[in-house]
Parts: structure tokens; C-alpha cells; sequence
């Protein structure tokens, strides 16, 4: 019989531990009564009056496995480990005569009746288990005067049965059965254990592979969180960054030399350098120079000359080639950050073109004792537009209002030359009014002449 079959009272709000002892009493309750069979048999046959003691191991099955039935395993435990024990301890009683020590097969039985504790019981109810183990030992213990307790006049030749006859072998047989089928029980019962428990064992590894490949899911996930928030953080500081110089550059365009300073002063703080220095290009082709307009914290002795051509050094590379250099190893003392306590060469330079619409309009460059970082060297690189185009808008807006000026300049000598010659027509008007006037006179006098030569002719 399979112990899964065994399932009265079984119930899933229960623990495993507790319908798996439930499983063990149904079993002893199936196998005891069972046994009781031929004892009922015989005894009815050869001892009619004490029949309805091997009765009562059925009605014991049944009040043990009703009891699990209806939820009450531990009183079902109680009438398996007990009630069969002193049902069969009465009834052997009554048939071993008074002040007679226990008949051999009456004692293999009992033995038998000894096994329930055992099996319904471990060391998780400890005191249950000393408890019901015990009471068998010290009922098993006090059969001698449960003998004489309990006195029944059996027919010799019955009592030389349980002796030595069929009946003797036949108790044996049902004891040396009993103990199998409670110890291969008890194996079945092992062995599916632990095939569960290896079941078990099975689930929880796969669960904590699981458990392990999830954790290692969130952990990529969390490091993709953090990646993404630390790029966000980035992003919202270059933003802030480009929109916080746009507006110096917007504010103090009117002053150039301020702008410029303000530009630098605030790029150093804002992206944690030491020094730099912002350079402007003058001139036309090969006449360009580039200009020293503002620097920040650097040694006076670093720009003894403020000017540097095209071309020249890593400053005029940096215009020709537009692209930015970051330098991590320095040429010896190209630059010196001083403070209170001295001078240190610096970690990194970074020369940065002012580049717009790929026309290069100056360079900054920049000195720190930490390295600058991608974001930081890409951040420069945009505020470096920025100002290239501010510096573009301001020369455009310089030789527009120097255009202007010209124009305006010109206008006035073109209305200054105007008025002298609306003056000189005024002049030549006059004169031409007057030697009209004078031709006049001219004709009339050569007519009046003429007049008279008529006149003196005539005469």
C-alpha cells in the first residue's frame, strides 16, 4: 500500500511534518486492525466471551482514523499509541493465569504494541515522545499484577495452544509481521521523505539559482540606473552650464574686457580647474596672432608676452589643426599652479579651440590637478562655441558700427560739400544774372551808337 493512499484528515493548511504523521496513524489503525482479524477469529472459536476484545482493535481503527477525519490528529495519535496497547495488554491479562509469568507469544506482541511512540512521535515533540514511550514501558512492566488484576478461566488445553501449540506460532507470525510492516512503513515513509526533500532541495536550488540570476538582473539593472543617472546628472550640469554662460555672454557683451573675465573666472570655478587663460586672433592670414584678453590664477612670469603667432607652440597648433589637445604628462615647466604653499606642475592641459562654423576664433586653455573627464572636456569644448560666437557677433557688431561711423562721417562731408556748392551755384547764378545784365547795357549802347552813325550818315 502506498502511504500517499493513506490521506484521511490530510489537509494543504496543514504542515508536512503533521500530515505525515497523520499518514502514519491512518497506517497503524489499517495494520492493527488487520491484525486483529484472526485474534477475533480464535478467540471467538476457542474464548467466545473475550471475543469482544479483539472487537474492540476495530472500533480503535476506526475512532483513530475518524479522529484525523476530523481534524483532531493528536487525539488520533493518542488512542494508536495507547488504546491498542491496553486493549491487547487486558486481553492478555485474562487469558495468562494468576502469579504466572507472560506467555512468550503474549510477549512478542507486546513488543509489537511498543513500536507506535516510535513511529508517531520524534524528537520535535520530545515530551510527547517520553510521554507515550513511558507509559508502554511501565504498562508492559506492570503486567504481573495487571495479570492478576484481570482473571479469566481458560481451558488448559487453550492455554497450551498460546504455549506451545498453532496459536503460539501464530501470534508470533502476527508480531514478526507487524514489526515488518511497521519498520517497512517507516522505510517508505524514509524514502519518501526524502525523495521530497530532495524534491525540495532540487526547488530551492533552482530557486536560488533564480534568486541568484534575478539578483544578478537587478544588481546590471541598478548599475544601469546608476549609469543612466550619473549621465543624466551630466547632461542637467553641462545644461546648466552652457545656459549660465550664455547668459554672461549675453549680459556683458557692451564690455568686452569684462565679459571675457567673467568668462574665464566662472569656467574654472564651475568645471574645478586651477588656471586658465583665454586667447583671442587677431590679424589676417599670415599675420595672425593669437591675443592674451583674460587668464585666471596663472603666474604673471608664464605671460611675460601676451601674444602668440599662429602656428606656434601648442596654442597655435590647436588653431590650425581645430582640434582640442589634453595633455596628461606636461612638458617641463610649461606651467606652474602657485598657491600659499608653493608650486606644483599640474595633472592635465586642455587647449580648446573657440570654433564655430569651423572657423576658429581664439583658443582657452586650462590647467588642473584632476584630470578633466569626457563630459567635462565636451562641456568646454560647447561653452567654447558659445563664446566663438559671441566674439563673432561682437566683431561683426564692431565693424558694423565702425562701418556705420565711416558712413556717417561721409554723409556729413558729402552734405558739407553740398552746401558749398549750392553756394557756389548761388555765386555762379548771380554772376551769369549780372554779365546777362552787362549784355544788356552792351547791346543797348551798341544799338544807340549804331542810332547815331545812322543819324550822322543821313546828314
Amino acid at each position: 500500500m502506498n502511504i500517499t493512499q493513506l490521506s484521511i484528515g490530510v489537509r494543504e493548511g496543514n504542515s508536512d511534518y503533521i500530515n505525515e504523521k497523520i499518514r502514519a496513524t491512518n497506517f497503524l489503525c489499517v495494520l492493527f486492525g488487520l491484525m486483529g482479524l484472526p485474534f477475533f477469529w480464535f478467540t471467538y472459536s476457542l474464548i467466545p466471551e473475550l471475543a469482544y476484545l479483539p472487537a474492540l482493535f476495530f472500533l480503535t481503527a476506526s475512532i483513530g482514523i475518524g479522529l484525523n477525519y476530523l481534524g483532531t490528529p493528536s487525539a488520533a495519535r493518542f488512542v494508536v499509541a495507547l488504546v491498542f496497547l491496553l486493549v491487547f495488554t487486558v486481553y492478555a491479562s485474562y487469558i495468562t493465569p494468576d502469579h504466572e509469568p507472560l506467555i512468550a507469544s503474549f510477549l512478542a506482541m507486546q513488543v509489537l504494541y511498543l513500536l507506535p511512540p516510535w513511529i508517531l512521535f520524534d524528537l520535535e515533540e520530545k515530551s510527547s515522545l517520553i510521554f507515550y514511550s513511558a507509559t508502554s514501558i511501565l504498562v508492559t512492566l506492570f503486567l504481573p499484577t495487571l495479570n492478576d488484576l484481570f482473571t479469566y478461566p481458560v481451558a488448559p488445553e487453550v492455554l497450551e495452544l498460546f504455549r506451545n501449540g498453532w496459536l503460539f506460532y501464530a501470534c508470533l507470525i502476527t508480531a514478526v509481521l507487524g514489526v515488518s510492516g511497521a519498520l517497512l512503513f517507516l522505510e517508505v515513509s524514509t524514502y519518501q521523505t526524502g525523495k521530497k526533500n530532495a524534491l525540495l532541495i532540487k526547488e530551492m536550488s533552482d530557486k536560488a539559482e533564480q534568486i541568484t540570476a534575478n539578483e544578478r538582473k537587478l544588481n546590471d539593472s541598478i548599475i544601469e540606473i546608476e549609469k543612466s543617472r550619473k549621465e543624466s546628472e551630466k547632461r542637467q550640469w553641462a545644461a546648466n552650464g552652457l545656459a549660465k554662460f550664455a547668459d554672461l555672454l549675453r549680459l556683458d557683451q557692451m564690455d568686452s574686457q569684462k565679459m571675457f573675465d567673467s568668462i574665464v573666472s566662472n569656467l574654472v570655478k564651475y568645471v574645478g580647474a586651477n588656471q586658465a587663460g583665454l586667447f583671442l586672433i587677431d590679424g589676417e592670414k599670415e599675420d595672425r596672432v593669437l591675443n592674451l584678453v583674460a587668464m585666471y590664477a596663472y603666474d604673471r612670469k608664464k605671460f611675460r608676452t601676451k601674444t602668440v603667432a599662429v602656428g606656434e607652440g601648442i596654442l597655435g597648433q590647436v588653431v590650425l589643426e581645430k582640434v582640442p589637445v589634453f595633455m596628461t604628462v606636461l612638458p617641463d615647466e610649461y606651467v606652474m599652479i602657485t598657491s600659499g604653499l608653493g608650486e606644483a606642475s599640474p595633472r592635465c592641459l586642455l587647449v580648446s579651440p573657440l570654433m564655430i562654423n569651423e572657423e576658429v576664433y581664439g583658443v582657452i586653455e586650462m590647467a588642473s590637478f584632476t584630470p578633466f573627464e569626457p563630459h567635462v572636456r565636451e562641456f568646454i569644448e560647447k561653452v567654447g562655441e558659445s563664446i566663438a560666437s559671441t566674439v563673432s557677433s561682437v566683431r561683426i557688431n564692431e565693424k558694423t558700427k565702425t562701418l556705420l561711423e565711416e558712413l556717417q562721417q561721409q554723409t556729413e562731408e558729402m552734405k558739407s560739400q553740398e552746401e558749398e556748392m549750392r553756394q557756389n551755384m548761388e555765386e555762379l547764378v548771380a554772376t551769369q544774372e549780372e554779365m546777362q545784365r552787362k549784355e544788356q547795357e552792351y547791346l543797348q549802347r551798341i544799338a544807340d551808337l549804331e542810332q547815331v552813325r545812322i543819324i550822322q550818315s543821313y546828314n
